[in-house]
Order: C-alpha cells, then sequence, then structure tokens
C-alpha cells in the first residue's frame, strides 16, 4: 500500500474533494495551489503538491481508461446485453469492477494488465450466459403452468358448454379461440 502524502494526511475529505476538482480542472499550478491553501493555513511544499497533483490526475486518466475500456469489452458482449435491464446491470458491474482493478493497479503502481480485464469480461458474459439460461428455463416453466391452467378451464369450459347443449364443434372452436388450448394431435403438427 503506497504511503499517504502530508496533504491527504492534513486536509479533511471536504477540502481534498474541492483539491481534486481543483487539479481536475487544469487551471491551477502546483505553486497556485500551494498558496491557496496556504491562505486557508495549510504549509505544503510545491513539490508535495506537484506529487500529489500528478497523483490526482493519474487517477482520473485511470478513470478514462477505465470508461474507455468498459466501453469495448460492453460491445465485445454484444447488443442483447446492453439493451435489457439485466444487461445494463452486467454493464455496471463491469465498469466497477475494471476500474477497480485499474485503481488498485495503478496504487500498486503497476501498468493496468489488458489481459486481466479481458479475462474479467468473460468471466462476466458466462455468468450473464448462465443467468440468462436460467431465466429462459423459468420462462418456460411458467409457460408451462399457464398452458395447464388454460387446459384445465377449458375442460371446465367443454363440460359447462355441452351441458348448455353446445355442440362439440363450437366448443373446440372457444378452446382454440379464447383459451389458446389445441388437441394434443395439433400441437405435434406445429
Amino acid at each position: 500500500m503506497p504511503q499517504v502524502s502530508s496533504i491527504e494526511r492534513e486536509l479533511s475529505k471536504e477540502q481534498h474533494d474541492e483539491l481534486k476538482e481543483m487539479v481536475r480542472s487544469k487551471n491551477w499550478t502546483a505553486e497556485e495551489l500551494v498558496e491557496i491553501f496556504a491562505e486557508r493555513g495549510f504549509v505544503f511544499s510545491s513539490t508535495a503538491m506537484g506529487l500529489h497533483k500528478k497523483k490526482i490526475l493519474d487517477v482520473a486518466e485511470g478513470f478514462e481508461k477505465s470508461r474507455m475500456a468498459m466501453e469495448v469489452f460492453a460491445e465485445k458482449l454484444g447488443k442483447d446485453y446492453s439493451s435489457s435491464e439485466q444487461g445494463e446491470m452486467l454493464v455496471n458491474a463491469l465498469r466497477t469492477l475494471t476500474f477497480d482493478c485499474m485503481a488498485t493497479q495503478m496504487e500498486d503502481g503497476k501498468d493496468v494488465d489488458p489481459k486481466t480485464l479481458e479475462t474479467l469480461a468473460k468471466v462476466i458474459k458466462n455468468a450473464a450466459g448462465a443467468s440468462r439460461l436460467s431465466q429462459d428455463h423459468a420462462d418456460k416453466e411458467r409457460e408451462r403452468i399457464q398452458q395447464e391452467e388454460r387446459e384445465k378451464a377449458a375442460d371446465s369450459a367443454v363440460e359447462v358448454m355441452t351441458e348448455a347443449g353446445i355442440n362439440l364443434e363450437q366448443v373446440e372452436f372457444f378452446k382454440k379461440k379464447f383459451l389458446g388450448v389445441r388437441e394434443p394431435h395439433e400441437e405435434s403438427s406445429k
């Protein structure tokens, strides 16, 4: 774990967030930032501020690289993933994991390994595929249960309709048209 700078130790979270915004705006030199914070009672060297400024910009660059890598991986996952709610969650998870991976490697002073990110994308894609299979199975099971319920309703309707004197041809018409129930021999010919 890298050593915490004197600037990070002395500034509150809010003050440090303000410093990060100032650095990312690229409107201030390290010397100007030292002067601004000196007016607020902080004593930082230009060297410390310059190093800290570089660290902030490196992290911001890491965010940008993470965003670009995530877009590439999302594109590789395909349109199906980006157009569904589940796909959107997948892309967000990929974005978070990509950034976390890149940030960890950058904090350790290592270059970001694109192969690691690609492997991460493949793992997430495979997990999403398994989730999709599970969802497909649940959909088919739901459809089977709905069909059984329609068939039960049709059986009840047949009984009531025949008692009311409606002929069998009309009963079959109502079963097909309104309940979506087909005779077994009709389903096999589809």
